[in-house]
């Protein structure tokens, strides 16, 4: 992807991938989190039974897609999360989000593919599968 046609300097990354749920970045991202999350578990001086996530924006919505994907997480928290609602906040949002609104003003005929996209990896959609005690 040529990141220099992306104005926001840190933002072009949210769109690599985006086509598909099996190449969007994400994928590797909460992927990552996860094998962190087993590679904790397997240390004999951490106690398993109790992993916590927490996290700001991306952080945030990694902390809650992490504790509704692995139900070895037993606390969360989550301070303003990015990566939750796209629908919603791809319209009026800046950041990540308008970055990604600018791309489907000039990929209309993908809007369909991508939403199905970003509905895999938003943490409102995830949240109902979160067991463990969070705080957002």
């Amino acid at each position: 992807m040529d990141q220099s046609s992306y104005p926001l300097e840190n933002s072009w990354y949210v769109l690599e991938g985006i086509d598909s749920p099996r190449t969007y970045v994400f994928r590797g991202i909460v992927a990552h989190g996860l094998r962190g999350l087993d590679f904790l578990a397997s240390r004999p001086e951490i106690d398993a039974k109790r992993l916590a996530v927490m996290g700001a924006s991306q952080g945030g919505g990694l902390s809650l897609l992490l504790a509704a994907l692995d139900r070895r997480v037993s606390l969360a928290a989550a301070d303003f999360p990015f990566l939750s609602d796209w629908q919603g906040s791809t319209e009026k949002a800046a950041g990540s989000y308008g970055e990604l609104r600018r791309h489907l003003g000039e990929n209309p005929d993908k809007r369909d593919a991508v939403m199905r996209t970003l509905d895999y990896f938003d943490a409102l959609h995830a949240a109902r599968l979160v067991r463990a005690p969070t705080l957002v």
